[in-house]
């Protein structure tokens, strides 16, 4: 997977430059300038490059976008007249090149701005949508999924000429943009009699309960697979020299502590304690030699959990820490659901607030979502839908999603509280 380490743009709207490089180590880069810089221009042109030839540059005064990755490789988009052209450079040196007249169709790339203008104008649904070139012949097509009230892509139909090489360029380079304005709309209208959130939240809770089974499947036929060799393994082991009773001792206490922080999220069902064991016996060789490979069995066994753990245990704490006398608790029963904090009675998700609700689907696709390691995510003012109290505090949140999914970030807000005392992390975009 391709890692954006630099982006350069000349001449933007006429008279900015920016040349822009990217927090590697800490992996979170904050854009911040003046209004008219170009921060949501840049996460826009980022964004389509990832997947398709960005249309709404032809609309944008500018002379070259360069991005330059981790590999040596670089891709330089460059405008002339009404054609955009794409560079493809390793190690400095261009090995291809395409411009728009060669992929589409005479009027083809000229008649996108009508239909986005259409949808973005829209105002009965939540609109989501990107530019996607296929080699499907026709017209510039719209898909609806009615179901979840959003125009998930415009397509094109038209182009036949993509070559294989932009393809296999997108294929490598993983990015998404949020909007938090965007990111999601509540709407008068309903669909199948429940609020849009609240469906979202019933899909959420489906998802959840789909990873409980499949950690648990996992779980389980690991499980099989030692138990099946336990015997033979025993045998093998007793021909060794028998583990220290202390640190057999140690080692069982910990097994029992993890035993405890999987019940407590929810992953398994609560199980007897291994404190009847007399440790006393654990100096007889052959004991101790056979709780050892049972320990390193159980080990085993539970490290299956350990990456579900690590995104229940995060997304419960960032989560909670946010909502205001509700708690919100996952589990492989219920998937997820939300309680009043001091009586503990079921609270309906649409009674959380608009900015809980925003930062229950920010972080929930965030740690479940696609996003791979090295997928990189942009977020456009995210201090339009924060408290201010949540603003200064939300690096720290993205630092613990990337804990534990490794993906990249770059921000543009103009809220001194979201960069705090991150100056490190800023990147200023000068007039």
């Amino acid at each position: 997977m391709k890692k954006l380490t630099s982006i350069q743009v000349t001449n933007l709207f006429g008279y900015l430059n920016h040349e822009i490089n990217l927090e590697e180590e800490r992996g979170i880069t904050i854009l911040h300038g003046a209004n008219g810089t170009g921060k949501t221009t840049i996460l826009r042109a980022i964004e389509q490059l990832s997947r398709s030839i960005p249309q709404f540059l032809m609309n944008v005064n500018f002379k070259n976008i360069k991005l330059s990755f981790h590999d040596k490789s670089s891709m330089v988009v460059r405008k002339d007249d009404k054609q955009l052209t794409i560079d493809l450079y390793q190690g400095g040196k261009q090995t291809n090149t395409v411009n728009t007249k060669s992929i589409y169709p005479k009027h083809g790339f000229d008649l996108l701005p009508r239909y986005i203008h259409e949808i973005e104008t829209a105002n009965t649904q939540t609109t989501i949508w990107q530019a996607t070139p296929s080699a499907d012949a026709g017209i510039w097509a719209l898909e609806e999924d009615p179901y979840n009230l959003e125009l998930s892509r415009i397509v094109s139909r038209q182009s036949t000429n993509i070559p294989p090489w932009l393809t296999l360029f997108w294929k490598n380079f993983e990015c998404t943009l949020i909007e938090e304005q965007r990111l999601l709309r509540i709407i008068e209208e309903r669909k199948r009699g429940r609020p849009l959130f609240k469906r979202v939240v019933e899909d959420y809770a489906d998802a959840l309960r789909a990873k409980f089974k499949d950690a648990l499947s996992a779980y389980a036929e690991h499980s099989q697979q030692l138990d099946r060799t336990f015997p033979r393994r025993v045998i093998e082991a007793l021909e060794s020299a028998p583990p220290p009773p202390d640190a057999l001792t140690a080692r069982l206490e910990r097994i029992e502590k993890r035993r405890q922080e999987l019940h407590s999220a929810g992953l398994i069902e609560k199980e007897t304690a291994l404190t009847w064991f007399d440790y006393q016996k654990l100096s007889r060789g052959e004991v101790a030699t056979t709780l050892s490979v049972y320990a390193a069995d159980t080990e085993s066994k539970l490290n299956k959990f350990d990456e579900i753990h690590k995104k229940i245990t995060t997304f419960e704490n960032l989560i909670n820490s946010h909502l205001t006398h509700k708690t919100a608790r996952l589990s492989k029963d219920s998937g997820l659901e939300f309680t009043i904090s001091n009586t503990g009675a079921k609270l309906d998700p649409a009674s959380l607030s608009s900015g809980e609700q925003h930062m229950l689907v920010l972080f929930f696709e965030l740690i479940f979502g696609r996003f791979q390691p090295g997928h990189l995510v942009l977020i456009d003012e995210p201090e339009l839908s924060l408290h201010p109290a949540w603003q200064l505090r939300f690096i720290d949140d993205l630092e613990k999603v990337r804990s534990i999914n490794k993906v990249d970030f770059i921000l543009a807000t103009h809220s001194p509280q979201i960069i705090g005392n991150k100056w490190s992390l800023t990147r200023e975009l000068s007039v």
